[in-house]
């Protein structure tokens, strides 16, 4: 009966050291899955930033491309029309 007493007393201390053991690493492993989510969402605003002014920059140039192009197409036009009138 003395030795299941005894077989006890070293083993509660021991499952509590467990306990205490898995509790503090699942704490440390929130708090550092807590910081990677926060850099993460950090990074993720720094691309969406730049993309988005990225895209505007490329929405910029393609509007006075296209405005370009339509003052080609006009003075291209002119010429075709004016080489029709030396052709009559």
């Amino acid at each position: 009966m003395m030795d299941s007493w005894l077989n006890l007393l070293v083993q509660v201390p021991l499952v509590g050291i467990f306990i205490w053991f898995i509790l503090e690493r699942d704490k440390r492993g929130n708090a550092s899955q807590i910081e990677r989510d926060r850099e993460w969402r950090d990074f993720m605003r720094e691309q969406r930033e730049a993309h988005t002014g990225a895209l505007s920059r490329l929405a910029e140039e393609i509007k006075a491309i296209g405005g370009q192009v339509g003052i080609v197409s006009g003075v291209l036009a002119g010429l075709n029309f004016t080489r029709k009138d030396k052709q009559k």
